[in-house]
């Protein structure tokens, strides 16, 4: 699944435009549900417009949750701009590798969310997540750790 902001950006919750594609997946008032359990791979995008620059240091954060609960966080500290250009644009990525279970809700907060770009580059905002459908990943993981470390004694 993967899908842009909705305008209008009046509060701190995201929901997307759910013109996406949606497979083992629904999309119910900014979250993605998940219909199948597995291991799933989540991540957000989004583009920023400082139209005018904070007097004073400030931070942008961008939270990716499960049921509520945050599972990662980004931050980015904005200082105050240069007299000569008040306009500044910033990019903020989280991503995020976690075992879900049926009926778990992804969501995205942003604070302040008034910085969400959503009219120059308004297709730079995505949430998207797939399942990954392979081999044991976990497994292939645990193994790598474990021959690193033996081949250290």
């Amino acid at each position: 699944m993967q899908a842009d902001v909705l305008k209008p950006v009046n509060r701190s919750r995201l929901r997307w435009i759910k013109d996406g594609i949606l497979y083992n997946m629904d999309y119910d008032d900014g979250n993605l549900v998940i219909q199948q359990p597995g291991l799933y791979f989540i991540y957000c995008h989004l583009h920023f417009y400082i139209n005018r620059c904070p007097e004073t240091t400030s931070d942008i954060k961008l939270e990716i949750l499960v049921n509520e609960t945050s599972q990662k966080q980004a931050l980015l500290t904005l200082c105050s701009c240069d007299k000569a250009s008040n306009t500044t644009y910033h990019d903020l990525i989280g991503v995020l590798l976690i075992e879900l279970k049926k009926g778990n809700r992804i969501a995205v907060n942003v604070e302040p969310f008034e910085y969400v770009d959503t009219v120059v580059l308004t297709s730079n905002n995505v949430l998207g997540a797939f399942k990954y459908s392979g081999e044991d990943w976990i497994s292939l993981f645990q193994d790598s750790i474990l021959k690193r470390s033996l081949a250290k004694h």
